[in-house]
């Protein structure tokens, strides 16, 4: 799971049981003083989403929507668009 914002201060009870069965991990590219979600937020942890992953697959894809804008130009990862709004 990837966190919009700083960590959570609580684990909710079935995501709790997720991690301690090593089932779920749940991370952010941000300091604990980041509570709120933003367009900005969601923009730094998609990004760092990406740089993580050897590939992306998005599942949908509007064409002036964030996730086109963030991927349009990488090069050096396997980049599926599962549906876009393209016409």
């Amino acid at each position: 799971m990837a966190l919009a914002r700083g960590m959570k201060t609580r684990i909710e009870t079935q995501l709790k049981k997720e991690i301690d069965k090593g089932r779920l991990l749940i991370v952010t590219p941000f300091e604990n003083h980041i509570m709120r979600v933003t367009a900005e937020t969601a923009e730094t942890r998609n990004r760092f989403m990406i740089n993580l992953a050897d590939e992306v697959a998005l599942g949908f894809v509007g064409k002036d929507g964030m996730p086109e804008r963030i991927t349009n130009n990488i090069i050096n990862k396997k980049i599926t668009k599962i549906f876009s709004d393209y016409t």
